[in-house]
């Protein structure tokens, strides 16, 4: 990617981080659908839900996924 590009993909990244949520693990307000992590050719479907420390949403909604996966 060239600078810019990497300079607005950090803005639009800070932007979505500063919008919010009320726990951790959040999927955004009125969204129902499945959210994934890792890379495009091989995303991983992850739990959302309402963590109330980032500790426990890390071990619960982002290592678990991946555990199930062997």
């Amino acid at each position: 990617p060239t600078i810019q590009a990497a300079r607005d993909f950090g803005v639009a990244l800070a932007h979505m981080h500063d919008a919010g949520a009320e726990h951790f693990g959040s999927a955004p307000t009125g969204y129902d659908g499945t959210c994934y992590f890792g890379p495009l050719q091989d995303p991983v479907p992850m739990d959302t839900g309402a963590w109330d420390d980032v500790a426990t949403y890390l071990a619960d909604g982002r290592l678990r996924p991946m555990v199930r996966l062997g």
